[in-house]
């Protein structure tokens, strides 16, 4: 192995979504080892393969789970920096990947340019705003009431609230970022 092997970082991607792996392959493949999965077991077969420095790995991977994967990569790689990604983000999502091991949160949609400074630079993260407490509310609620296939009762039941209250905060325009 060379000089230029071992610099090298290896970077993992994992994500359902073909085209965001194949756009991640080609612009994180010039400079870094990159390995894509789109499952959990995929991916834990590759983590305990190959020394993993950075991986970034979708909340919604469609029936599995995203955090419960940061779990399992985190005890084969103590030293990487896991990032959890979604499109939909919550403050009870990113509170559980912080616990299961993450080191950030991500959210969908993202430049390729913050993959690359993020990974190019350890320390310091791509600065990014942060979701709002009623940005984060509305987006929770939508998804909630997604799952219940647009059942408002039923999501209101999960959520502890009246359904009035699921209709009213969903017939506003979500909260400005």
């Amino acid at each position: 192995m060379d000089r230029d092997d071992e610099s090298r970082r290896a970077v993992l991607v994992v994500d359902d979504d073909q085209v965001f792996l194949n756009t991640c392959r080609r612009t994180v493949s010039r400079n870094f080892d990159i390995y894509i999965a789109s499952s959990i077991h995929e991916a834990i077969d590759l983590a305990s393969k190959v020394s993993i420095s950075i991986a970034f790995i979708d909340c919604f991977l469609g029936e599995e789970n995203g955090i419960d994967l940061i779990r399992a990569i985190r005890r084969h790689a103590r030293t990487a920096r896991l990032f959890l990604t979604s499109g939909l983000m919550s403050y009870p999502i990113a509170t559980a990947a912080m616990r299961a091991g993450a080191d950030d949160v991500v959210l969908k949609p993202f430049a390729m340019t913050d993959i690359l400074h993020t990974i190019e630079n350890p320390v310091d993260a791509p600065p990014r705003e942060v979701m709002s407490l009623d940005r984060m509310t509305w987006e929770y609620i939508q998804r909630t009431v997604h799952e219940c296939d647009g059942n408002l009762s039923e999501a209101a039941r999960l959520l502890g609230i009246d359904r009035n209250t699921v209709r009213r905060r969903l017939t506003r325009s979500p909260a400005k970022e």
